[in-house]
This record gives structure tokens, sequence and C-alpha cells, in this order.
């Protein structure tokens, strides 16, 4: 009994204390445990998010890739998922998570929800469009050079033309 409780404080003590969420949910997507990454990550409470979903603080625009992979997964057409995804934030910030997702099952194998982590990706998902951004810039500086070489070109012919007119005036 002792060494089942110290094996309990263990899981319980790496489960409360990682920065990703471990979550699990129901048939219907339904949360049925968080940790408290949870709130850390999101602003929301943990046992007042136990009875939502996913769904609740998806980005609009990602809620049905986001429902396809969970259906997909509960359905058992795929064993395991991955999706990054928007999340709307309690204080109103966007932030990116990435949601690694599996089937859950019972001890006689029947399906009983799902179970994973959600990872904050934002800091990643920002140095990504930043670099981007770069890599565009980059290749607008060829462009420029060439732009602004023509127009050298045909502005030393106007000039060209203009120093031969003032002789020809004299």
């Amino acid at each position: 009994y002792a060494e089942a409780r110290e094996r309990e404080q263990q899981y319980r003590s790496v489960v409360e204390q990682v920065n990703e969420v471990i979550f699990q949910t129901d048939m219907t997507g339904v949360w049925t445990f968080l940790n408290p990454a949870w709130q850390a990550m999101t602003g929301y409470g943990v046992q007042k998010s136990l009875g939502a979903t996913i769904l609740d603080v998806t980005h609009p625009d990602d809620r049905l890739p986001l429902k396809t992979l969970t259906d997909d997964i509960l359905a058992q057409r795929q064993d395991t998922g991955l999706k990054e995804f928007r999340c709307l934030t309690l204080d109103a910030q966007t932030r990116w998570l990435a949601m690694h997702a599996r089937l859950k099952r019972d001890a006689t194998g029947m399906p009983v929800g799902l179970f994973g982590t959600l990872t904050d990706i934002t800091e990643r998902k920002y140095l990504e469009e930043k670099r981007l951004m770069f890599n565009k810039l980059e290749a607008l500086g060829p462009l420029a050079g060439s732009v602004a070489h023509a127009f050298n070109n045909s502005l030393m012919v106007v000039m060209g033309n203009i120093a031969l007119a003032r002789l020809l005036l004299k």
C-alpha cells in the first residue's frame, strides 16, 4: 500500500508541475481532466473548464480542422493525431497550441475518450512568422537592386541628352 501511495504521489507531482497541459475527455470531447498548466496557459480555471470542450476556446477559423481530428480519433479512423491551432485565452489573447491526442480505452479495450497534451507554441509561431517576413524582404533585395539599376541607366541617358543639349545651345 505504501509503495502504491508513493507511486501515486510521484505521478501527481509530475502531472501538477509539468508546463504542458495534460488532458482527458469523454467520447463527446468534454474535458474530464485538466492539470494546473491549463490555467497557467489559458487563464481559465481548471474546475470551471471541466464539462466544456477544447472547441469552446478555439479560434473560430481553427474549430473545423480540430473537430475533424478529434472526431477521427474518437471514431477510430486514426489512433493518434497532432494539430496546431489558435486558442483564445481568458484575457482575450491568442495563443498557438499544439495538441497531441490519442484514443483512451478502458480495461476491456473499449474507447472511452481522448487523452493527450497541449503545448504552447506561440513563441515558435511568432519566430516562424518573422523569419518568413525576413525571407520575403530578403527576396525583394535583388529585385529592388535591379529596378534601381534599370532606373539609373535610364536616368543616365536623360542626363546625357541634357548635357548634349546644353552644349548645342551654347
